[in-house]
């Protein structure tokens, strides 16, 4: 068990999503967390919003599993 944080990487740039294949950094999970007063601690889970199933859901790529499609409904 351990707390858990989100940390927006594409908001805390001022984006909606980063682009294919961009490598985050150490320097962006600090960025991210600054943005969004959130302090990381030992222990803790940390989810990352890359901002790429929006984009993905947006641009009409290829559809999403049924199961999937209960969970990411709108």
């Amino acid at each position: 068990m351990g707390r858990g944080a989100l940390l927006d990487i594409p908001g805390s740039k001022g984006l909606d999503s980063l682009e294919d294949g961009y490598a985050v950094t150490v320097e962006d999970l600090e960025a991210a967390a600054e943005h969004g007063r959130v302090t990381i601690e030992e222990g803790d889970i940390i989810l990352l919003r890359t901002g790429q199933l929006a984009r993905c859901r947006a641009q009409g790529w290829a559809p999403l599993p049924a199961a999937m499609r209960q969970v990411f409904r709108s």
